[in-house]
């Protein structure tokens, strides 16, 4: 007999180890840097609406939604849409604000408004890490990077030490870096290609299948496949 997790448990993970946005940020810069990126890392953000106005949009929707008045409802379309394009930030990627624009006013009910928003949220609104560091094999992946609390660095930290080297290889060794991504947003990419490895591997998590109160760890399966050649031969490089 042994114990069993709920799914959900790693989201409660990573509210309690992750405090802060910045906090998440800072763990993927370190993890770029253990990863010996020589030239750092870059952070791109493209955010269309802000996190706070969509969920607002949303709860509003829900509210119209639950008074079941079907004539408040269709009136209630172009209104809540309306204010939601006017929430878009100024400074947004253009493709963004035409394709959540485009969602939205293809939407003709609340139920629709509602789905359109989240999905076009979802799909524009991101931050990108990138570092050319070693990258992570396939093995790598489901290894090391999949297991929360991984002993592997923290192995490699102990014998540096056990040797005498003044320095130890890495500044992370917890194993819990990964939960950072989940704080940042509700799904995850990976494309991260090594030396000694022909393809990119490709991991995508949706972080929103923890939240199902009916599942354990075990019952949601993620299989990273590879993507495609690598452009070069000697190329290292990890993307979040």
């Amino acid at each position: 007999m042994s114990f069993k997790v709920a799914a959900r448990t790693v989201l409660e993970l990573g509210a309690e180890l992750i405090s802060s946005d910045a906090v998440a940020i800072y763990e993927l810069v370190k993890n770029a840097i253990d990863a010996e990126s020589p030239d750092g890392v870059t952070i791109e953000f493209g955010i269309t609406l802000r996190h706070n106005d969509f969920i607002d949009a949303v709860s509003r929707i829900d509210d119209v939604l639950a008074g079941g008045d079907k004539k408040e409802q269709s009136h209630a379309v172009a209104e809540i849409r309306d204010a939601i394009i006017a929430q878009f930030l100024p400074d947004a990627p253009a493709e963004g604000r035409q394709t959540m624009t485009a969602a939205l006013e293809s939407a003709g009910t609340l139920r629709q408004l509602r789905d359109g928003l989240r999905h076009s949220y979802r799909e524009n609104n991101w931050i990108e890490f990138r570092d050319t560091g070693k990258g992570m094999s396939k093995d790598d992946l489901l290894n090391a990077y999949m297991v929360i609390g991984t002993p592997s660095r923290k192995r490699a930290v102990e014998a540096a030490v056990q040797s005498g080297l003044n320095e130890t290889p890495f500044l992370g060794e917890k194993g819990v870096g990964r939960l950072s991504v989940m704080s940042l947003g509700s799904g995850l990419e990976v494309r991260t290609v090594t030396k000694g490895e022909r393809r990119i591997n490709v991991l995508h998590v949706d972080w929103s299948e923890f939240d199902d109160l009916t599942k354990l760890v075990d019952d949601i399966l993620i299989a990273p496949p590879p993507d495609g050649a690598k452009p070069s031969a000697g190329l290292t490089r990890t993307r979040l």
